[in-house]
C-alpha cells in the first residue's frame, strides 16, 4: 500500500504558517488558533472517516491537506512510501504466551525457576541426584 506524506518546505517562521492556516478558516473570528485546528481535524474525521495507514481514505485526506497547504506555502511536496499497517499484528500471540509464562513464574515463586527448570546431574562418587 502506498501512503501519502506531506513534506512542507517553508521559508518563513512557524508563527506565520499558523497565522496563514488560521486565515483560511475565518468562519469565527473569536476562535483561538487551537480551536480552529481542532475544528479542521474534526471536519477531516467526519468527511473521511477512520483512516488506516495506506487506505484510500487516508490518501483523500492527505490530498485535501495538500491542497490547503498549497494555497499559502512556498513549496509543498508529496513523498510516497510503502506502508504495512498490520505488520506487527501476528506477534501478539508470542507476546501473549510470554506474558502468561512470566505470570506463571511470578506466582509459582522462585523455587519453581530454581528447582524445576535446572538440569539434574548424577555425581560420579555417589548415586544421589544433585541439582546444579
Amino acid at each position: 500500500m502506498i501512503t501519502l506524506v506531506l513534506t512542507i518546505c517553508l521559508h518563513f517562521s512557524f508563527v506565520e504558517v499558523i497565522r496563514d492556516l488560521c486565515a483560511v478558516f475565518e468562519e469565527n473570528k473569536y476562535m483561538t488558533y487551537g480551536e480552529k485546528v481542532v475544528d479542521f481535524v474534526g471536519e477531516v474525521v467526519k468527511e473521511y472517516g477512520p483512516r488506516l495507514a495506506g487506505s484510500e481514505a487516508e490518501l483523500r485526506a492527505g490530498e485535501r491537506i495538500y491542497k490547503l497547504m498549497f494555497e499559502f506555502c512556498n513549496e509543498v511536496r508529496k513523498d510516497w512510501f510503502v506502508s504495512r499497517p498490520r505488520g506487527f499484528t501476528n506477534y501478539i500471540w508470542v507476546v501473549f504466551f510470554l506474558y502468561i509464562l512470566g505470570a506463571t513464574f511470578y506466582f509459582t515463586g522462585l523455587w519453581f525457576a530454581i528447582f524445576a527448570l535446572t538440569p539434574r546431574i548424577v555425581d560420579i562418587r555417589s548415586p544421589a541426584v544433585l541439582t546444579l
